[in-house]
């Protein structure tokens, strides 16, 4: 994570980083953070997850066009020439992912007069329906080098597919940084499954120290109770022991075996409500 953060923060001309990895390794967790990080520092440009077979997000006519939204409502600027965009050109939704990028993201962003830097991230873009539009998205975020007042970088996420990799190697290597997830270094995997395991146990250790809290407090006023109850019959007890054996010696003395169980009792020591 500190690897790709630095990439976005830094000035290099890498402004596309493209993190490939087989299915399950943990893509879509990474870009969702990175989104989130972003998020909190007011950086985040747009993001968009691609998911096979989920309508809109799993085709590219919907792309670029929740960009351009996200852009707007990201940055008060920004929304003010995607408005004007779509009142000189009303049809632009309906026309072509190139045309879209051009009216609706690249002059918008290009029309800011302060330097500005955001971060777009794009997951699972193997999850498009259609190798020619994912070369196309490829090649449309290539553009991004183009920018002037704005560093814009763009975290990709996919698996090594063809197309993708064919439209990646279009952008030169001096722009583009690739990192394969499933090849990292095993020492580097064990360290962070050990960060997992330590954070998620002593997640579970905290909150069963609450339940544990919450069930002493419980046995706490629980174990009161049954104190008073008990030193109550015994009282009451020793009472009716007393009497009778005044009524039997004429003496007002506690019977020994009474005596000691009651103060017992009294000081927390023991207890016997048998």
């Amino acid at each position: 994570m500190n690897r790709i953060y630095n990439w976005a923060d830094e000035e290099g001309e890498q402004y596309v980083f493209c993190l490939s990895s087989l299915a399950g390794t943990g893509k879509t967790t990474v870009a969702r953070s990175v989104a989130r990080w972003y998020y909190t520092k007011q950086r985040l440009g747009a993001s968009f997850f691609f998911s096979r077979g989920g309508g809109d997000v799993g085709r590219a006519g919907r792309f670029v066009t929740s960009i351009a939204v996200q852009l707007a409502r990201s940055v008060s600027s920004v929304r003010r020439h995607v408005n004007n965009a779509l009142v000189q050109r009303p049809e632009i939704v309906s026309q072509s992912l190139r045309d879209q990028r051009q009216y609706l993201v690249l002059e918008s962003l290009l029309k800011l007069e302060s330097p500005s830097i955001f971060v777009l991230v794009i997951d699972d873009l193997d999850e498009c329906e259609g190798s020619n539009d994912t070369q196309l998205i490829v090649q449309l975020l290539a553009m991004s080098g183009s920018l002037q007042n704005v560093r814009l970088r763009v975290f990709l996420t996919s698996r090594p597919e063809v197309p993708i990799q064919y439209g990646l190697g279009q952008v030169p290597d001096v722009e583009r940084r690739d990192f394969l997830l499933h090849k990292m270094s095993p020492t580097i995997i064990d360290h962070d499954i050990q960060l997992f395991l330590e954070y998620q146990l002593g997640m579970i250790g905290k909150e069963d120290f609450k339940n544990s809290a919450g069930r002493a407090q419980k046995s706490s006023k629980a174990w009161f109770e049954a104190q008073v109850g008990c030193s109550f019959g015994l009282q009451q007890r020793a009472a009716s022991l007393t009497k009778a054996s005044t009524q039997t010696t004429g003496c007002t003395c506690l019977p020994t075996a009474a005596i000691v169980t009651s103060q017992l009792v009294l000081n927390n020591t023991s207890i016997n409500c048998t």
